[in-house]
């Protein structure tokens, strides 16, 4: 069995380097780390874990290695799927699984390769031979219904403004994308600390709710099976729903947590800590709901391989930091001062070009980088629009004492003027 992939996840180094805000996360995680203890990773195992993690991602820790452990997975997506495919198939107790252990011995040769030679060569046929098996013909199916990983990112991703509590003072603005702190001072972008102790709390909390129009959402499953708890958070308060159905409102903080104190005697030992610890977060969140803003001068990329990047304006300057990626250091500033500079890095790694989206900005810069040429280009656009006037000028004063008398004439005239007037007002 080829354990290359298995290996290079480093599972069990992972798991010993996170630490679980909750009991019951503290619980999960000491399960699977006595389990390695005795027993070497397996990819059914690390397959199970992201299946159970699932269900403990409001605890940060267990939401933390969930992250990092997906982000692995879904960059060798169908080399993962080969790989566990195999395991199953060998570790079968199946009389007839003979013929089907045979077959991996095909498929664990693609194993040797990386992700996108793997994709390469099932559509080349690499595993023509062997789509007998089940699993193996699914797994040609998902990838010969698809395109190459390269040829997905040309053409699939978002930009969205990122959610942040945001402090805007006279002269300067603090915020958070992804986990780092941004400034704006003077027009000018960098990256780093704040001191502020609300900013940073808050910021932490928010990756773990969703925006849905104006609200803040949360919600929570005390234990497999049970009925969900939902927070949504306003400005003007707090909802409970249990089930979907409103349970209580809350038109401040201090009333919401005795509520959820009352509510949390019904409860016993992890399951309690657990529900008062996201009390306590949901009510540090809705406190402050008025400095929680999309932030205009930041947008955050997604690819569709997994690359995530974020891309702060600034007036003086442009920085993007790869808070995801195969191919540059992450989470590290990097400084342009011109946006197109930071849009050829990101066209480069991506092939995305994202021009048209920042369109204006690049011709401000333009002023700024190269102002004769601009001012060139500038002079010959309004030549342009200045000989368009005049002949639409000319036009209209001709048939305007042609057409005097006719009325369907003097309707196309109006529509000229109208067009002049446009044009004029440019």
């Amino acid at each position: 069995m080829n354990l290359n992939l298995i290996k290079g996840l480093q599972f069990a180094e992972k798991l010993n380097m996170t630490e679980a805000i909750t009991e019951s996360g503290k619980e999960f995680l000491k399960s699977y780390r006595g389990y390695l203890y005795t027993n070497p990773a397996s990819y059914g195992l690390v397959n199970g874990f992201i299946s159970e993690a699932c269900n403990h991602k409001y605890d940060n820790g267990i939401a933390s290695i969930l992250e990092s452990v997906l982000k692995y997975v879904t960059e060798n997506k169908i080399s993962w799927k080969i790989a566990s495919a195999c395991e199953i198939i060998e570790n079968s107790n199946d009389p007839y699984g003979y013929i089907a252990k045979e077959g991996c011995k095909t498929a664990e040769k693609l194993l040797e390769m990386n992700e996108s030679e793997v994709i390469q060569y099932i559509k080349a046929g690499a595993l023509k031979s062997i789509q007998y098996i089940p699993e193996f013909r699914n797994i040609c199916k998902e990838v010969y219904g698809t395109m190459h990983v390269d040829e997905v990112r040309t053409q699939q991703y978002s930009l969205i403004n990122p959610l942040s509590y945001a402090i805007v003072n006279e002269d300067e603005t603090w915020f958070c994308v992804n986990g780092l702190t941004y400034c704006i001072k003077e027009g000018k972008v960098e990256n780093k600390m704040c001191e502020d102790q609300t900013f940073n709390t808050i910021n932490y909390l928010l990756p773990n709710f969703e925006k849905v129009d104006e609200s803040l959402v949360f919600t929570w499953t005390p234990n497999f099976g049970e009925k969900p708890f939902t927070f949504v958070l306003a400005e003007s308060g707090i909802q409970l729903k249990k089930d979907g159905i409103v349970d209580e409102s809350f038109n401040n903080t201090v009333d919401f947590k005795v509520y959820c104190d009352n509510l949390s005697t019904t409860m016993f030992g992890g399951t309690k800590t657990n529900f008062m610890n996201i009390v306590a977060n949901v009510a540090t969140v809705q406190e402050g709901m008025n400095n929680i803003c999309e932030v205009d001068t930041a947008k955050v990329l997604e690819c569709a391989d997994g690359s995530i990047a974020t891309i702060v304006e600034g007036k003086e300057n442009v920085t993007l930091t790869w808070n995801r990626s195969a191919q540059v250091k992450c989470n590290e500033c990097q400084n342009f001062e011109y946006m197109h500079e930071a849009l050829d890095q990101i066209k480069s790694l991506t092939n995305i070009n994202l021009r048209e989206n920042y369109q204006a900005r690049i011709d401000e810069d333009l002023k700024k980088e190269d102002p004769d040429s601009y001012a060139q280009i500038h002079e010959q656009l309004q030549a342009n629009k200045d000989a368009k006037i005049e002949s639409r000028r000319m036009k209209i004063q001709q048939l305007a004492e042609s057409y005097k008398n006719d009325p369907t004439k003097i309707a196309i005239l109006s529509s000229l003027s109208k067009e002049l007037a446009m044009l004029e007002n440019k």
